[in-house]
């Protein structure tokens, strides 16, 4: 799938009536799974994301306005608290060191790449490859996750954890997230 036919997708569903019954709607998640050293783990959640309308204007732009489609996106750890205003240029609170670093969701129609493309209960759901923060020391805390366009510097996508989180030296975290028409 092309950036371009991702985001007819996503414009279809924006531009469908939520008074309508029969109404597609945009539905991102971000799920997490936490392990220690071990290997053993030590928790995990699956949180519904919000659309940035920074990233909400870029899907519109690239579409409709002919604008510069991303080749690249990442995903991001954070300690701030996330609103539909908040940009790329906005985002504080990430983590220092100590492992952490954004994550490069790999875009390829491969096998592994963002995004696969598979029925989910009759509607189509997109799913990025898994990303793995390995912590060498104290990462944290975290309170949301967010996603954005690397090459073209907008905020596409946020979460907030279920609570703050802090991954120990020697823990992972995996994230995955994935968005369906439903």
């Amino acid at each position: 799938m092309t950036i371009k036919s991702f985001i007819i997708t996503v414009l279809f569903i924006l531009s469908v009536q939520a008074s309508s019954a029969s109404a597609e709607s945009w539905i991102g998640e971000y799920c997490f799974e936490a392990r220690d050293a071990a290997g053993r783990v030590k928790w995990g959640e699956c949180q519904h994301n919000a659309l940035a309308n920074e990233g909400q204007q870029e899907m519109l732009n690239v579409y409709l306005q002919g604008g510069t489609a991303p080749t690249g996106f990442a995903i991001g750890l954070s300690s701030m608290t996330f609103a539909v205003t908040t940009t790329y240029a906005t985002i504080t609170g990430e983590p220092s060191g100590n492992g952490y670093a954004r994550q490069t969701l790999t875009r390829s129609s491969s096998a592994g790449g963002w995004p696969t493309l598979a029925l989910d209960l009759g509607n189509f759901k997109a799913t990025a490859s898994t990303v793995t923060y390995t912590a060498t020391g104290a990462v944290g805390p975290v309170t949301s996750a967010f996603m954005i366009s690397s090459t073209n510097n907008k905020l596409i996508s946020y979460t907030a954890l279920s609570t703050s989180r802090t991954l120990a030296s020697g823990d992972t975290l995996q994230v995955t997230y994935a968005v369906k028409l439903q």
